[in-house]
């Protein structure tokens, strides 16, 4: 993974002028505790709370050894020099997050000549995991313990500061930058995310599992580009080395299995906003996962399908409303009834039908869900001696009816296993009359049978009256 790369604390030395925001210039000392030289500051005695040393005695500067108290430490020597000697930095360390007496041995001397009458030694105090607690990362300013609010804003997780953190008033393993597509974040940020993506949110600049990063980076690509995951090319899958704002797959699947319910699943389509969102990851996250979403998502689908049957004039719309999620997943009564509706109307034989739900049921071929229990292959094209025009399916029993339309010169062509499974028009809409010699199909859900069985009777009646007039009229012309 290209994790983002933040700066350094050298980096940032150049970045203040010892005033807190990123380093401090060190205590002199005074009396037993004089820095005679550059090695004898320590940061247990000399730097303030929050603050701590980290580089050697050199690049120095020498002020001179005596008489040089009053002047004063210029900031490129701040910024440029790990210690000095001699001068006074009088008015530094403004924000320091504790003041620059805390945690100092004895009392902080800002003057190099204070004690044992010669000039002392100063060192750059740079900030320290407690100091970057305590920083605001747009100014640098020092604020109260705001950790995780700090490692949100730095990471990019707080969208009110996006384009205001400042990457160096950030802790040095805490730093992102917006990409046109994906975020680039450093490697403690992905850490960070995974903890933060552990449980739902809805906190107004804060994130949750709900949040589009809370998923592997190839389920980010998928629904970027509207693709399951298995759908992906090979080049598209290798993009995800760049998208570092993401989850592993372990920790995708893991979640999901603990915050995704029945009960979400169910809020579907909810007017409440939270309960509709969380439904949507719920299912985002089963269309990536369908091992691990296969029993909840049954136990989804089932409770649906037994909810329209048992009390049909409360759920009159749910079996459409989650066909998306169901239509691979109702229970095995559902499919049972289709194969022998084709028996039945085809008069076929077992091996001329498919077990795969997705060759039985059209709608199931475009789910969001898949059926684990589905092979990998193709579904056959099976031709069959009838044309549907009409499937009606009962979810509230067997009744699964057809209306047949037997034409002459259609009886040994027209009718295939596509044509009778379900429509890709799944709203239960009739489809359009295309004019040609293939009949369409309508999946329909209202659960009740079709009143016009003996069409049939009808299409062959009309048939023979067109066929008693045409030779009628044969027979007229012949003689005429």
């Amino acid at each position: 993974m290209n994790y983002k790369t933040c700066s350094t604390i050298w980096q940032r030395q150049g970045l203040d002028t010892g005033h807190g925001r990123i380093h401090v210039p060190s205590n002199y000392g005074k009396g037993n505790t004089d820095n005679d030289e550059c090695s004898d500051v320590n940061a247990t005695d000399d730097c303030p709370t929050g603050y701590k040393l980290l580089g050697g005695n050199s690049p120095y500067y020498d002020y001179g050894s005596r008489g040089t108290a009053g002047t004063g430490v210029s900031d490129s020597i701040l910024k440029t020099k790990m210690c000095w000697r001699g001068g006074n930095v009088n008015g530094r360390g403004s924000q320091a997050v504790f003041g620059m007496s805390h945690g100092i041995r004895g009392s902080y001397y800002s003057k190099s000549n204070e004690g044992s009458g010669k000039n002392n030694y100063g060192k750059v105090c740079f900030k320290d995991n407690t100091g970057w607690k305590h920083t605001n990362p747009v100014n640098g300013n020092k604020t109260g313990n705001q950790e995780e609010d700090n490692k949100n804003a730095c990471c990019g997780f707080k969208d009110s500061v996006r384009d205001s953190v400042k990457m160096h008033y950030c802790n040095p393993a805490y730093c992102f930058n917006e990409t046109m597509e994906y975020d680039n974040i450093s490697k403690s940020c992905s850490d960070h995310l995974a903890k933060k993506c552990e449980s739902w949110s809805f906190i107004e600049d804060d994130i949750g599992f709900e949040d589009d990063r809370c998923a592997p980076a190839v389920s980010q690509i998928a629904n970027k580009l509207r693709k399951k995951v298995n759908e992906l090319t090979s080049g598209q899958v290798e993009q995800k080395t760049d998208i570092p704002a993401s989850l592993s797959m372990r920790d995708y699947s893991r979640i999901g299995k603990e915050l995704c319910t029945k009960t979400t699943f169910l809020n579907k389509g909810s007017s409440n906003v939270e309960k509709s969102t969380k439904s949507d990851k719920c299912i985002s996250w089963c269309k990536d996962n369908p091992d691990d979403c296969k029993l909840v998502i049954s136990d989804v689908c089932k409770d649906i399908y037994e909810r329209a049957n048992n009390f049909p004039d409360n759920f009159p719309d749910d079996l459409k409303k989650y066909e998306d999620i169901c239509a691979c997943n109702w229970p095995q009564e559902f499919y049972d009834n289709i194969i022998q509706y084709y028996k039945d109307t085809y008069k076929v034989s077992d091996a001329s039908l498919s077990n795969d739900r997705k060759c039985l049921f059209r709608p199931c071929r475009s789910s969001n869900i898949p059926y684990t229990g589905d092979s990998l292959e193709d579904c056959e094209n099976t031709t069959f001696v009838s044309c549907v025009q009409n499937l009606d399916i009962d979810f509230r029993g067997s009744n699964i009816q057809g209306t047949v339309n037997v034409e002459g010169n259609q009886a040994q062509t027209c009718g295939t296993l596509a044509d009778s499974g379900a429509s890709d028009n799944s709203d239960g809409v009739e489809s359009s009359d295309s004019g040609g010699d293939e009949g369409e199909d309508t999946t329909n859900y209202s659960g009740e049978g079709n009143n016009d069985a003996d069409n049939t009777d009808i299409y062959i009646s009309i048939f023979v009256f067109l066929f008693v007039i045409i030779l009628g009229l044969v027979g007229f012309l012949s003689i005429k």
